[in-house]
């Protein structure tokens, strides 16, 4: 590394924003690592009543996404003590609060936050591609999250059983009450049943994308106050182009064929994959039908009412969307990287 040219950047970066919103800003993310492990850890093993515990599990999730974006931004700025100081000061005061009973809750719930704030501000500084970036951050935050939920994934479904089954009694008792006919009532119950079985066994793949969402949430907010600011030397990708790397495609593979020939606990892992991979394909079938309506010159309203259309036919649709994100990952209809699409004025902008 060049230490004059990281010097003229952070000078650079610091010089977009006036000194004392600057100074305050520093300090909030800072006062936020210093808060969010002990918030983050307590909210886990805290004895609180239900609408407690959600309000300080929703307050815990905001407040990870502002850190993935405020610790990116201390890494890319070089504010290397004031990460330390936060990221240490941290750690303790969690430590303090929580105990050694909940050490490991404590390391892998600061570090999915941590560590991927830190490597994404630093990659973006070294002016890495932003595919590579969020596959390097998102990439560690779902290795920390594995590591966070793996211990408690039997608990965790054992204890969403047991929820379903009284979710399935009360069902029930309620269309006995209303006089439903035993016939209804053991159709109505089945297909409940059926959701809450795909629902619990999909719950490692809903904890590990809930922490992927939170660090793709603070992604889009560094990156896009980074392009604000004038640092960035192109603007952040139209969602329009967003595609899945062909890569992807092995382990859908993988995936798929673990699902046909593995026995019970391998088939639920390749499940769990295969959905977590679907809500990428999802994503980016979404990208490719508004590409095409773009390019069909819909008005606004038609595209919204296109998106209302899609959501009241749930599985149906998302089924296809996730086709259709799957098949552009390696047809590559919109060729993405290759020529300018009708989109892009001289400048290289999308409008």
């Amino acid at each position: 590394m060049n230490p004059s040219a990281d010097s003229e950047l952070k000078a650079e970066v610091v010089a977009a924003v006036p000194a004392g919103r600057n100074r305050f800003y520093v300090g909030l993310i800072v006062a936020a690592m210093l808060l969010y492990p002990a918030l983050r850890t307590g909210t886990d093993t805290a004895r609180q009543t239900m609408v407690a515990a959600m309000a300080l599990a929703a307050v815990a999730y905001v407040l990870g996404i502002y850190l993935y974006y405020g610790i990116a931004s201390l890494a890319y700025r070089r504010y290397a003590y004031l990460l330390w100081f936060g990221g240490v000061g941290g750690a303790v005061i969690g430590y303090l609060v929580t105990g050694l009973d909940e050490i490991w809750l404590l390391i892998c719930g600061w570090s999915m936050v941590f560590l991927p704030g830190v490597i994404m501000g630093r990659m973006a500084a070294e002016g890495r591609r932003r595919l590579t970036v969020y596959l390097a951050g998102a990439g560690l935050a779902a290795v920390f999250a594995v590591a966070l939920y793996a211990p408690k994934w039997a608990e965790l479904m054992h204890m969403a059983t047991a929820l379903g089954s009284m979710l399935i009694q009360d069902f029930t008792s309620n269309l006995q009450a209303s006089g439903y006919s035993a016939e209804m009532v053991k159709e109505y119950t089945a297909a409940l049943q059926k959701l809450l079985d795909v629902t619990i066994r999909l719950t490692p793949a809903s904890l590990l994308m809930s922490g992927v969402a939170q660090f793709s949430i603070g992604y889009l907010w560094f990156y896009g106050s980074t392009a604000r600011s004038n640092t960035e030397p192109t603007p952040m990708e139209s969602f329009i182009l967003w595609k899945m790397p062909f890569a992807v495609t092995g382990a859908v593979i993988v995936g798929t064929v673990l699902r046909l020939i593995g026995g019970e606990t391998i088939t639920m892992v390749a499940d769990n994959l295969l959905a977590v991979l679907a809500i990428f394909y999802c994503v980016t079938g979404l990208a490719l039908i508004e590409f095409y309506m773009r390019r069909l010159g819909l008005p606004r309203f038609m595209r919204i009412l296109f998106y209302l259309l899609l959501f009241f036919t749930q599985l149906a649709g998302f089924i296809v969307t996730v086709l259709l994100g799957f098949v552009d990952g390696f047809a590559d209809w919109r060729k993405v990287g290759g020529a300018k699409t009708s989109f892009e004025n001289e400048n290289g902008s999308l409008y």
